[in-house]
């Protein structure tokens, strides 16, 4: 499915910043890719940012009334929300967000050493890039936002050094955004034979048929359930964004 199903015309595009550090995510030519809306407001989590760093398109609202937004050239990284980018969120949403970020990264403290991660479960799946290591007994169980049951947790390739954890929201539900404009999920659409095929929640890797155009294992599906980071690390678009751009490099 490509973006432009959903989106209009792009009248206005930012420079990619080169310093930023670019997390792959599940199967789309990882070592390419990516992986939050217009945060308003004060505080640990509600902070303004304006995206100067990121190759940001402009946010259309479909027909489901859903805000989505390009932040790749290829379309490989879509947010998705019930409030546009100007919407400021409400005190009781600041409040949610905040609450909810600090529970997170409070309960994945006990990451920080990927051994623990290991024992709890965690393990890197085909398909998916050296980043994320995913907890099946976690994914589509049918909970949204456990801070104690995160899907996925992040760590360094290079470094092991623990990055975050990202939480799935079970295939055909949207996130919730429990902190409104504040908490902004997003997700990858299929392109070509990324993400094409499923097992659950997981993308199968090398299981699409372009002759046939089918699957030759898994469930076809038009991209990957909705996704939420919770950053460990400071993140100069915040605990919740879609990307990394570490705290001093804009």
């Amino acid at each position: 499915m490509s973006t432009r199903d959903f989106n209009g015309t792009r009248r206005h595009r930012l420079t990619r910043d080169p310093t930023r550090r670019t997390l792959a995510l599940a199967g789309i030519a990882l070592a390419t890719l990516l992986a939050v809306s217009s945060c308003s407001g004060s505080g640990p989590v509600a902070s303004e940012h304006d995206h100067g760093s990121l190759v940001r398109g402009e946010a259309v609202q479909g027909p489901d009334g859903l805000w989505r937004t390009e932040l790749t050239e290829d379309g490989s990284l879509i947010e998705v929300s019930q409030w546009a980018p100007s919407d400021q969120a409400s005190e009781e949403q600041r409040q949610a967000a905040d609450s909810f970020a600090r529970s997170a990264q409070a309960a994945a403290r006990r990451f920080s050493d990927r051994n623990a991660a290991f024992a709890e479960g965690y393990v890197n799946v085909d398909g998916i890039d050296p980043y994320h290591y995913a907890n099946k007994a976690f994914i589509n169980d049918g909970v949204q936002l456990d801070p104690e049951r995160p899907e996925f947790v992040m760590y360094d390739p290079e470094t092991s050094e623990f990055l975050g954890v990202m939480f799935l929201a079970p295939v055909g539900v949207r996130g919730e955004q429990i902190g409104g404009p504040l908490t902004v999920w997003h997700y990858h659409p299929a392109m070509g034979d990324m993400l094409v095929c499923w097992d659950g929640d997981l993308p199968v890797d090398g299981a699409w048929d372009p002759t046939t155009e089918t699957c030759r294992r898994g469930e076809q599906r038009p991209g990957s359930p909705d996704m939420l980071h919770v950053w460990a690390i400071p993140n100069a678009l915040g605990p919740f964004g879609s990307d990394m751009v570490p705290v001093g490099s804009r």
